[in-house]
């Protein structure tokens, strides 16, 4: 039986806190590192890895996305099968956008576009990424240049994600790792399954994080506790 100061010695060193390591270790063991500051991202990676960490390339082989709790974090370009698995809301690269999911659901309703509509404007903007037009302010301009009018404009680039959350989510872009929000093209991969890609992030956690309860568990990722129980 260990001691709570025993196991509190074994967290930091699962964690790298104790034991540094590489960025991509540390990304890969934590799930990800809470992103909604970035410079966050930088501090936590610099008190965990045993290399240096350079505010102008750490972010090189990372990005930055929705994952765990609908909240955005960093993680290795290689895990984006484990964080962007196949969802029912968010298929991947789906212009679909006719299917139930709430921010979707907002943009319709609060510009009454049509699913096509919303179809032109998301196949727009990932061309326009895809010919280096990267900055969110940039490709205002250009959705503005291009006879989309100000209120979509403001639904698309809405504080909480607008289209282009969903267009993160479903394969097509991602966010640069920096403090200024630029997009890119994502990589092509193949998703998960989801209930395969929850085992393996829980998996992670239990990991690097525990010892647990249900209930932290849960907290952690944002299920329920049956949920939690059943996987």
């Amino acid at each position: 039986m260990f001691s709570i100061d025993e196991l509190k010695q074994i967290q930091l060193c699962r964690q790298h806190l104790t034991d540094k390591a590489d960025k991509h270790t540390v990304c890969h063991d934590l799930n990800g590192i809470q992103a909604q500051f970035t410079v966050n991202v930088e501090h936590s990676l610099k008190i965990r890895c045993n290399e240096r960490i350079e505010k102008d390339n750490y972010g090189n082989s990372l990005v930055k996305n929705w994952t765990i709790r609908n909240t955005v974090h960093v993680f290795n370009q290689e895990d984006l099968p484990i964080f962007k698995y196949q969802d029912e809301g968010n298929p991947y690269l789906s212009h679909n956008w006719n299917l139930k999911n709430f921010f979707i659901d907002w943009i319709r309703n609060e510009c009454r576009m049509s699913p096509d509509r919303l179809e032109h404007i998301a196949r727009f903007i990932v061309d326009k990424v895809s010919n280096g037009v990267t900055t969110r302010e940039d490709l205002k301009q250009e959705c503005y240049s291009a006879g989309i009018t100000e209120i979509e404009v403001g639904s698309i680039f809405n504080q909480w994600g607008g289209l282009l959350r969903p267009l993160c989510e479903r394969g097509f872009l991602y966010y640069k790792v920096q403090e200024k929000k630029e997009f890119m093209i994502c990589p092509p991969y193949t998703p998960m399954e989801q209930d395969e890609a929850l085992i393996e992030q829980a998996r992670r956690y239990l990991t690097h994080f525990a010892p647990a309860t249900v209930k932290d568990i849960s907290y952690y990722f944002g299920w329920t506790q049956t949920y939690t129980k059943e996987l």
